[in-house]
């Protein structure tokens, strides 16, 4: 630079930064562990850990993620008093993120694979995680199985599904819990937040966000629900809530994004015309209750009886929820969604039919 300073000292640079052209670092700098920086950035202070950081000064904008192949897995590590627990069949493509978050901390990760035919197998094994095959029993049944049957040494479990992450700040939340002794937590169990991408950009609004999803609890604290899909925990005990943030990404693509959608709303159909008469492990209903609770007393009581549900889900998210906030993706979004209701109204219609046919 042709500016002149006063400004005298060392300038500190931490192990695995990056910092970009033409960047100005001023004397006394320091810029911790993990931190990029932009390009055209000055950074005069301190730049906080596992950061991104950009501006004239740099400030942070936003978490680093560290990918798979970024990773150096210790051969010894502290122990976090948390397992991770990711059922998969074929994520060769989402499972190396979901990994890349908690494989340098987590005391184990449990990969559930349901006979995959890609790398998923391979690709978990490569970098440490335990690997056990159980052919599929559904998607509650499957995580449930996984929480009676693994060798689950520590007290705290965490469930991830393989097309998400774990984010920087959620992963400091959870260490901090899991290191005190067990007593102290008064809650069982946490739900988790988390962003939602689609077609490559975060969706902020739409009722997508914030996402409540039960997925920190006490070992033998909490199990799924008896239902087919979009299914929840039942909790013995109290439930909290973090800040931090997960994030889910399914970088498969919309075709396949599709393909999972049309099973869902088979699945979702049969739902919604067995819940009146089905008895079991399940999660009640209640106006003023958490937020499963309350999206489950809607579920029960007004949306079977919405006419052109897919125009009131349409409405509710790009309107009511703020969708349109969210620019062309958000109306892009909010018409798929809309779409996954068309399925779901079809598909009820179509079992009422085959059900009175065949006189059930």
């Amino acid at each position: 630079t042709a500016g002149r300073t006063e400004l005298k000292g060392n300038i500190t640079v931490e192990a695995d930064c990056w910092i970009a052209t033409d960047t100005v670092v001023m004397p006394k700098a320091h810029i911790e562990q993990g931190v990029v920086v932009g390009a055209r950035g000055l950074v005069d202070g301190r730049l906080p850990k596992g950061k991104i950081c950009t501006g004239e000064p740099a400030v942070a904008r936003a978490e680093r993620v560290l990918y798979i192949h970024e990773k150096q897995v210790p051969e010894e590590k502290a122990l976090s008093n948390i397992e991770i627990i990711i059922p998969v069949k074929n994520e060769e493509e989402n499972l190396p993120y979901a990994l890349a978050g908690v494989i340098e901390w987590a005391d184990k990760v449990w990969v559930v694979d349901s006979e995959s035919t890609d790398n998923t197998c391979e690709i978990a094994r490569k970098i440490g995680a335990e690997v056990v095959v159980q052919p599929w029993l559904g998607y509650a049944k499957q995580k449930n199985w996984a929480i009676d049957n693994l060798d689950i040494q520590s007290e705290w479990i965490f469930i991830l599904d393989a097309d998400e992450m774990i984010l920087p700040k959620l992963k400091e939340e959870l260490l901090a819990i899991a290191s005190r002794p067990l007593h102290e937590t008064k809650e069982s169990a946490f739900n988790i937040n988390r962003y939602f991408v689609f077609l490559d950009k975060r969706i902020r609004h739409c009722g997508y966000y914030p996402s409540w999803n039960v997925r920190f609890f006490k070992n033998g604290k909490a199990r799924y629900e008896n239902r087919e899909v979009h299914e929840h925990m039942i909790v013995d005990g109290k439930i909290g809530k973090l800040r931090g943030h997960m994030e889910h990404n399914d970088r498969r693509g919309l075709e396949l994004y599709l393909s999972k959608y049309n099973q869902y709303s088979t699945l979702e159909a049969k739902e919604i015309i067995d819940q009146p008469v089905k008895d079991g492990f399940t999660i009640e209903g209640k106006l003023f209750g958490n937020v499963q609770q309350r999206r489950r007393w809607v579920k029960r009581n007004i949306y079977p009886w919405l006419p052109t549900k897919w125009l009131f889900r349409f409405i509710w998210m790009y309107g009511i929820k703020l969708g349109f906030l969210d620019g062309i993706t958000g109306l892009r979004f909010c018409l798929f969604i809309s779409t996954y209701e068309i399925f779901i109204s079809l598909k009820m219609i179509e079992l009422r039919q085959q059900r009175k046919k065949h006189g059930n």
